[in-house]
């Protein structure tokens, strides 16, 4: 499978000090990020290095389970859930196995309860704070910022995501990079999904539209990883309820390396629990009327001294527009599209940005 490393390396396994993270991005199932990890761990165990596989799905693909041969594997741990036992990654034997490198395949997995984290990436940064060095694999459309576009795009809802951050921060992320139209070939040809499901996943998530969004995506992703971080912008605001404006400046404030102010009247749960992955500080501020949200924005604006506020399109976002020295980047929230308010306003009013 082509590859392609656009970030800075990691050093070698055997250094020491807190463990390092390589995450192996795709655009989709079947590209080959698992098969290129357990490519790079057998080369790593030739050389010496202690390799052990923490857990890996091999989703019954012939050629990815000759590689585990050879190979030190963890049992998994059994978790029975609704009546179904599953077999998750034992995160406290791996912790006390403590090998130079651990893989832990499909970073945005989302354990069953009883488990001690709720999400995977979760136990790899566990790991990594060990010392333990972590290869894993993500596909794109499991970043927590690029799902609702991935959304828009295919039309399927991405339930298991991981914060941006994660990936941002991580050692180093390789590009597993295949052409849409060798992937359909392989989809085609019964080596990504049994052949029962192929039929279907042609006509759904892996149409050739689809994949080649997805891999621009990817490429974007990864290109902008690599061009490091860009010049400071300071910290950003950003302002509401809604869940897809806050997301829009979690990526800003992530890719820029800042830090992430909320403030919210309502304080829905969900919005509370993105926030808290996000690492960003929270303000509720109660409920308020019309006039009183301007004057809360700018008091605290003043306080912060933000580099960017970003808030939803409408009346508080039209009444901010020349009254906050800070730059203003409006987003749609949900289910509204940008339109003659967002051109009136200048969409997005803002210096160069990451894309969304």
């Amino acid at each position: 499978m082509p590859k392609n490393t656009l970030r800075r390396p990691s050093p070698p396994p055997e250094a020491k000090g807190p463990g390092r993270l390589k995450v192996f991005l795709g655009m989709a199932p079947g590209v080959g990020k698992t098969y290129a990890m357990l490519q790079e761990a057998r080369e790593l165990k030739a050389k010496g290095v202690d390799v052990v596989v923490g857990l890996v799905e091999t989703h019954g693909r012939k050629e990815t389970a000759a590689l585990l041969q050879g190979l030190e594997v963890l049992p998994r741990k059994p978790v029975v859930y609704k009546g179904i036992t599953l077999l998750e990654l034992d995160l406290e034997a791996l912790l006390r196995r403590r090998p130079q490198v651990a893989l832990v395949d499909e970073l945005a997995h989302t354990n069953p309860p009883g488990l001690p984290h709720e999400k995977r990436y979760q136990d790899v940064l566990a790991l990594t704070r060990a010392g333990i060095h972590v290869y894993t694999t993500l596909n794109v459309q499991h970043l927590e910022t690029v799902a609702y576009l991935v959304e828009r795009i295919t039309g399927i809802r991405v339930r298991e995501t991981v914060p941006d951050w994660v990936v941002v921060e991580a050692d180093e992320v390789v590009l597993v990079d295949l052409p849409p139209e060798d992937l359909r070939a392989r989809l085609a040809e019964g080596k990504v999904y049994p052949p029962e499901k192929v039929a279907e996943a042609l006509k759904g998530f892996f149409t050739l539209e689809n994949l080649k969004a997805l891999r621009e995506l990817a490429l974007a992703e990864v290109s902008g990883l690599a061009a490091g971080r860009p010049a400071p912008l300071g910290p950003v605001l950003v302002y509401g309820d809604s869940e897809r404006v806050f997301l829009r400046a979690a990526r800003v404030a992530e890719r820029f390396g800042e830090p992430l102010y909320l403030l919210t009247e309502t304080a829905p749960e969900g919005l509370l629990k993105l926030a808290h992955a996000h690492r960003a500080k929270v303000k509720v501020l109660g409920p308020l009327r019309p006039p009183e949200r301007l004057l809360a924005l700018e008091a605290y604006a003043r306080r912060l001294a933000p580099g960017l506020v970003v808030l939803p399109l409408g009346p508080l976002a039209e009444e901010a527009t020349g009254r906050l020295p800070q730059t203003l980047l409006l987003v749609p929230p949900e289910g509204i599209s940008p339109g003659p308010q967002a051109k009136r306003l200048g969409f997005p009013l803002c210096r160069s940005l990451p894309a969304p």
